[in-house]
């Protein structure tokens, strides 16, 4: 182009003259060219889907039907059609090729292109890692895949033609799966941004298409339920009954050996320190054994319910403080409802307008009565130590909002407290 080709208006620009602008600025004659075998989809604008331009490999360049649309019916102003025209405008070569990748690839995988999103289950990663549990069968696939530690790039999966631990870097990888949004993009060690080599790529695609396919029955074969059995301290028959109220248990355990400062690492959940995950679980308990049953998803790792249900004395005394934790919240809700349903309690303390007390052998107890603008509170100490807060709006009769307030209290000292409380009206 000459200074003198440039029109002041660009409005005075033919149809053609646009199109063939259009047309250069997304002109690629490269490699990808000549390896993808359908258009493809180009979106006009950066961050957005559509519209878009196709890309016909067999004109190296977007069909003049697709930039006829965008000018139809996109509005597109002046200066943008200047700079198209002088071919200032923002480079899209970069996003071009990134595009035609991975076109290419799903053409390569078909099907099985939506299978890479198995890469970042859990379940898939451990198995790669080969950090199985007992219910967790090994994974055998003819490619090795690895992501490296966070200093590296946690995001990339990188691509190993052999399982040769003795030469694995991000250096010596064929091929390495970048994540786009959802999709992907091939990177070689021939070129750090988006190149594809045909000969490293035909060599490994099949592999990786087999792969694609053994993993996704591997999460089809993924264990739907699994009970365990553990060991628990007793637990009095008498509150059995708030198994039903404890549906989810906590268990923490250990990632270091899972991620060290510098080594590769495949499990995304893990970070190197200990973590604390919650489960859905059901309970049932007989002779002291508690059974847990978790429900998993296709894509849960095991490792975590399987460190819970270890049977190992620190895994059973965290269930134990669990359920006596549990427990206990569900047995002072319903004694909260008790409280509230006692009349003689109920009369007492609606009457009650100054601090009581009373001493029993060496116990001392008291009922302090405070207001706070319209709400009556009353606290109840037991030798110098507040147990209970109670408390209702001072004109109505509703129910009384009670709060239990020794701290550390296990389930037999919550019971013992409460029904204390209650044995003095």
């Amino acid at each position: 182009m000459k200074f003198t080709d440039i029109k002041p208006n660009p409005k005075d620009y033919s149809r053609e003259e646009i199109i063939k602008a259009y047309q250069d600025r997304y002109r690629y004659t490269g490699q990808l060219t000549k390896l993808i075998q359908t258009p493809v989809k180009i979106p006009y604008h950066i961050f957005q889907k559509e519209p878009y331009l196709i890309f016909d490999p067999a004109i190296q360049t977007v069909t003049e039907e697709s930039i006829n649309y965008i000018l139809d019916n996109e509005d597109i102003s002046d200066s943008t059609i200047q700079d198209i025209i002088c071919n200032t405008s923002f480079p899209i070569f970069d996003t071009l090729i990134e595009h035609l990748n991975t076109h290419y690839l799903k053409e390569q995988l078909d099907s099985t292109y939506n299978y890479l999103k198995y890469f970042d289950y859990p379940y898939v990663q451990d198995a790669l890692a080969n950090c199985l549990t007992s219910d967790q069968e090994s994974l055998k696939t003819h490619l090795f895949y690895l992501k490296f530690n966070r200093s590296i790039n946690p995001y990339c999966i990188h691509i190993f033609s052999q399982d040769n631990h003795h030469n694995i870097s991000p250096s010596t990888s064929n091929i390495t799966l970048k994540p786009r949004g959802d999709d992907y993009v091939i990177i070689t060690h021939d070129d750090n941004l988006i190149a594809i080599d045909d000969t490293i790529v035909n060599t490994l695609i099949s592999d990786l298409r087999h792969d694609l396919e053994t993993i996704k029955n591997y999460v089809d074969n993924h264990p739907k339920q699994l009970t365990k059995t553990v060991n628990i301290t007793d637990i009095p028959e008498d509150y059995y009954d708030y198994l039903k109220d404890t549906n989810k248990l906590n268990v923490t355990f250990p990632t270091n050996r899972y991620d060290t400062d510098h080594g590769p690492h495949w499990l995304s959940i893990y970070k190197g320190h200990p973590i604390t995950i919650s489960l859905d679980v059901n309970l049932a308990i007989h002779n002291n054994q508690l059974t847990i049953t978790h429900d998993f998803k296709p894509e849960e790792s095991l490792i975590p319910f399987t460190h819970l249900t270890s049977n190992t004395k620190e895994a059973n005394t965290a269930i134990y403080n669990q359920l006596q934790d549990a427990f206990k919240t569900a047995y002072f809700r319903d004694q909260c409802d008790i409280i509230n349903q006692n009349d003689a309690i109920d009369t007492y303390l609606t009457k009650l307008d100054k601090t009581v007390g009373f001493k029993d052998g060496h116990t001392t107890y008291n009922l302090f009565v405070k207001y706070t603008n319209s709400t009556k509170i009353i606290e109840y100490w037991e030798s110098g130590l507040r147990l209970l807060t109670l408390q209702r709006d001072k004109d109505y009769g509703q129910r009384w909002n009670i709060k239990y307030r020794r701290k550390d209290s296990n389930l037999l000292r919550t019971i013992k407290d409460i029904e204390t409380f209650k044995s003095l009206f």
